[in-house]
C-alpha cells in the first residue's frame, strides 16, 4: 500500500497515477474488509 502512496506523491505520468490509486483504493477495501471479518470472528459477543 505503502508503494503506492508514494507513486501518487510524487506525481509523474498521469496513467501510472491513476493505477495507483485505482490499486490503492482496492487494496484499501480488501484490508478494511479482512479487519471487520478478524474483528467479527474474535469477538467477545458472548461476555457481558
Amino acid at each position: 500500500m505503502s508503494r503506492h502512496r508514494l507513486i501518487i506523491v510524487q506525481g509523474g505520468d498521469p496513467t501510472i497515477v491513476d493505477e495507483a490509486s485505482r490499486a490503492l483504493s482496492n487494496e484499501t477495501k480488501i484490508y478494511r474488509n479482512a479487519k471487520r471479518e478478524y474483528e467479527k470472528a474474535h469477538c467477545d459477543g458472548w461476555q457481558r
